[in-house]
């Protein structure tokens, strides 16, 4: 039988897992989207996307913004090919970022509430809601879905 120590972090591992797939399950129905508002004008050049320079072109010539959202465009970059076919890749690239953000958020806020000296297992009970409001909040939601 595993000792109370061993068994802490396999619980708060299974529970962490359980979050993630329980938020790539409630956002799956997305993935028949369409697209919407100023995704023709920010992003019907990816047909023009042929290599590595045209790619490069199209993530650092964004006008949607002060700063054109570089990141934001190269992330669309993979799915250049299937633009005119469907949503349902942009949508799924978009919610696996959101998933690992919800990691990160995991991890970030495990090591800011063990810097803070919060005992465990509290540590990892603050780390798991954190991750879980990220991963469930709807403003955060709507953005991953558009």
């Amino acid at each position: 039988m595993l000792a109370k120590s061993a068994k802490e972090p396999l619980l708060f591992g299974a529970a962490l897992a359980a979050i993630v797939v329980t938020a790539w399950f409630i956002y799956q129905p997305a993935f028949g989207g369409v697209f919407l508002l100023d995704d023709e004008p920010n992003l019907g050049r990816l047909t023009t996307i042929t290599d590595a320079d045209s790619a490069l072109q199209f993530v650092l010539s964004g006008n949607a913004g002060p700063l054109g959202r570089p990141l934001s465009l190269a992330s669309f970059v993979p799915q250049a090919g299937l633009w005119e076919q469907s949503t349902a890749p942009f949508i799924l690239v978009n919610v696996v970022i959101h998933l690992l953000n919800g990691l990160l958020t995991y991890c970030f806020f495990l090591q800011l509430t063990r810097a803070g000296r919060i005992n465990r297992p509290d540590d990892q009970i603050v780390a798991l809601a954190a991750a879980a409001v990220w991963l469930f909040i709807p403003l955060l939601a709507s953005s991953s879905l558009m």
